[in-house]
């Protein structure tokens, strides 16, 4: 008897081990976050969600952002209202800072804010983080004004897919992005040193190959110190073929001595829809393809150093100026009515 019930014991110690934290399954919203959304956020125990901080869109102007002032040379009264509905919900925003404003380059938000732009954007950076980091001033009241736990972001993303010339403006460059890396890593860390820096999510086939891109990413002197995650857009057609990716990324950290850093998984997904686009799975095929996907990563979040993993996308959109399988890829449709998805994704997020 004593033997049985040291057994039953040790494995229920070793399933809560391998069991994920509270925060590790989050969503991609592709849209403005509606009331109903807070509300399935909070119901669905969503841990994360990934949100545009777009440079651009919080200044318009030029001068110098302030982490104390809502409205200034940084407008932050939209993302405040964001900050706190999202707390409310028992949910922690993870940012994807992005994008330089019409000032800086006119109609190009894709090219990066280097040169003399890069003093500008390392300012609004520090504000940012100085606001909505831990111990920022955002979360001073919040508590006693909302009766709610402040959810302070700790974890902030550098720009996004910057190995594709979609979002890198002209064409990728690795020594260009390790330079702005390095710089966003000394802002954010000044506004909040313990903060923790994610590279841009990845595809691993892009315009400049995942392992191409940070070999050369590496060769920069003191990269490793400026960031604590890399971050992985691992869409794949199969099951096998997302294995085969999120290998390929842990092999290349392995490969440039880098095994401590983190894979977050800031985006991946499957769209409800049907047609020739190889990411459209219909209804009952896209909830098999999450609950095989998260099966998968929860498996090897230890082995594989994994911190995190956000589905795109948390609603459909009618946008047409999205991609092909993004109109479908949500959890719920245009009206807030669930998908099978949504039940599949459940099963990770109660623990």
């Amino acid at each position: 008897m004593v033997a049985i019930a040291v057994g039953l014991a040790l494995a229920s110690s070793a399933t809560a081990a391998k069991r994920a934290p509270a925060d590790f399954y989050g969503v991609v919203p592709q849209e403005s976050i509606s009331d109903g959304d807070y509300q399935r956020l909070a119901e669905g125990r969503v841990g994360t969600v990934r949100i545009p901080l777009l440079w651009g869109y919080h200044q318009a102007v030029e001068g110098r952002c302030q982490a104390d002032e809502q409205i200034g040379v940084c407008n932050w009264q939209y993302l405040d209202e964001i900050m706190a509905r999202l707390a409310l919900a028992g949910v922690r925003a993870v940012p994807n800072l992005y994008g330089s404003p019409a000032f800086v380059y006119g109609k190009h938000p894709t090219k990066p804010p280097l040169g003399k732009s890069l003093k500008g954007w390392k300012a609004f950076l520090t504000a940012a983080a100085e606001r909505y980091g831990r111990r920022g001033v955002f979360w001073r009241s919040f508590e006693d004004g909302y009766g709610s736990k402040p959810r302070p972001i700790t974890e902030w993303q550098v720009w996004n897919e910057e190995n594709s010339d979609q979002f890198w403006h002209p064409k990728p460059n690795p020594r260009k992005y390790a330079k702005l890396v390095k710089a966003s890593s000394q802002a954010l860390r000044k506004g909040d040193r313990r903060a923790k820096v994610v590279l841009g999510g990845m595809f691993a086939d892009a315009q400049m190959p995942f392992e191409v891109f940070m070999r050369r990413f590496y060769r920069v002197p003191g990269i490793k110190g400026a960031f604590d995650e890399v971050a992985a857009h691992p869409y794949a057609r199969t099951l096998n073929r997302l294995e085969r990716q999120l290998q390929l990324f842990r092999r290349t950290l392995r490969r440039n001595h880098d095994r401590h850093a983190g894979i977050r998984i800031t985006e991946i997904g499957w769209s409800s829809g049907t047609g020739g686009n190889w990411l459209m799975k219909g209804r009952e095929g896209q909830a098999k393809m999450l609950k095989g996907a998260f099966k998968l990563i929860a498996r090897k979040r230890s082995r594989w150093n994994i911190t995190g993993v956000n589905w795109f996308a948390l609603r459909d959109t009618t946008n047409e100026d999205t991609c092909a399988f993004c109109h479908d890829a949500g959890l719920f449709e245009v009206g807030g009515a669930a998908k099978p998805a949504w039940e599949s994704f459940k099963r990770f997020s109660h623990p």
